[in-house]
């Protein structure tokens, strides 16, 4: 085994040279590294288990070994009909599984190469990403690329498929499927159901409710309600995965192991909280009288609202206080994860302290986030909103630094200049 500073994962020397590329477990090669030590003694005991084409690789690595030191003939060199040249030998069918992917990564590399091409000399393209959940709940990222053809004096718009990216494991990842876990299992729902009967203060404050809220795809809003009554009810969610582990349940131990996290607990807290300072917001957003100058307004107020508890020390210690809170009751402390000299998959934050670290890395982040897209989104557009006033019904609304601002906005789609622009808005007074 060796071990990469650079890397923070361990690989095994002779499968990472002799192995596979492609593998799809962890075997300690460069295509599949091992960083997860908290399972690294199941993954070592899985990866020398007997059968394990660790072993093959092995016997590959001491024949090369033994080629390199002389101490027995190479293939080449022992063969005394090489294949070239062997005229009994059969034509290639090209059937193997090993041959038929590669053969297909290649014709994926040639079609790749052609859309960059055309992207590359396209006056104008774009690339459109989202996320996308298959039949067995697995979440990966769909991406395409849009561009313009210009040929022989027409323009047409192409749009093509480029492939499936994975999707990083996150907090919004683990809850959905702790909830698909729940709703489609009728043991997994019954035993959640009879762990929610025996804890009263838990089933006092989910009222009615006696299952978990799955995340909508593309509501924010029921976001922040599945995430509200997923903290309400973690104790019991924790409760049942025990029950349903010791029940010979084997993914409920994948389930508590994801749960049973410091970095779940603080993601949660946090996200929770602030996804219901937008709740509103994006209620009003999603209205279907909704009138965009006065959703700017409350944009506005969100903004500041957000800002204001991103500078106050009392409002992050309250939430950091809460994770640590949750986490007590089931033996997890808060922790800085391991830092090194150069990390690549998650953030390397210098800090005195967990509540230090987990304020710059998730929760400044978070917030900086939303508030870049929010100004960018909707007060970056604002004066586009002001068109809004030109409706017959709302005209008694404008001001002169209105049709100035307007006038100003759209000066290139309006024929005129500004006197003329102000005369025909008056004719229509």
């Amino acid at each position: 085994m060796r071990y990469s500073v650079s890397k923070d994962a361990l690989y095994c020397a002779c499968c990472t040279i002799f192995g596979k590329t492609d593998a799809k477990e962890k075997t300690f090669t460069f295509a599949s590294p091992v960083t997860d030590w908290s399972n690294l003694s199941h993954l070592v005991h899985r990866h020398f288990r007997e059968g394990s084409s660790h072993y093959d690789c092995e016997i590959m690595g001491l024949i090369f070994c033994d080629i390199a030191n002389k101490k027995r003939e190479s293939i080449a060199t022992e063969s005394k009909n090489p294949i070239s040249e062997t005229p009994e030998s059969k034509t290639p069918s090209y059937m193997s599984p090993d041959i038929q992917n590669e053969i297909i990564d290649l014709c994926a590399k040639q079609i790749r190469s052609h859309l960059v091409e055309s992207c590359t000399n396209a006056p104008f393209f774009a690339l459109l990403a989202d996320e996308t959940t298959d039949k067995s709940t697995k979440v990966q990222l769909s991406v395409c690329v849009r561009y313009i053809d210009v040929s022989d004096g027409n323009v047409t718009a192409n749009e093509n498929f480029l492939g499936f990216e994975p999707c990083v494991r996150t907090m919004m990842a683990t809850v959905q499927k702790v909830g698909f876990a729940f709703e489609y299992s009728a043991k997994r729902l019954e035993c959640f159901k009879d762990e929610l009967s025996t804890n009263e203060h838990v089933k006092d404050t989910m009222e009615r409710t006696t299952k978990l809220k799955t995340l909508c795809e593309t509501r924010w809003i029921s976001r922040s309600d599945a995430l509200t009554t997923f903290k309400q009810v973690f104790p019991v969610v924790i409760q049942a995965f025990e029950y349903l582990q010791n029940d010979h349940d084997d993914k409920a131990g994948l389930h508590l192991g994801a749960l049973l996290r410091f970095e779940f607990l603080i993601g949660l807290v946090v996200c929770e909280h602030v996804l219901r300072l937008i709740v509103h917001l994006s209620f009003f957003l999603q209205d279907k009288s909704c009138d965009m100058l006065a959703a700017v307004e409350e944009c506005r107020v969100v903004i500041i609202q957000l800002r204001n508890e991103r500078n106050d020390e009392a409002v992050w210690n309250a939430l950091f206080d809460e994770a640590v809170g949750i986490g007590r009751e089931f033996g997890i402390e808060p922790h800085i994860p391991r830092i090194v000299a150069r990390q690549q998959n998650r953030a390397n934050v210098l800090a005195a302290n967990p509540s230090d670290y987990w304020r710059i890395s998730l929760y400044n982040v978070f917030v900086d986030h939303l508030l870049l897209h929010l100004e960018d989104r909707l007060l970056g557009s604002s004066p586009r909103f002001e068109a809004f006033n030109l409706l017959p019904s709302r005209l008694n609304r404008l001001r002169d630094e209105n049709i100035v601002n307007l006038y100003d906005t759209f000066s290139h789609d309006i024929i005129g200049d500004l006197n003329e622009f102000q005369q025909e808005i008056a004719r229509w007074e």
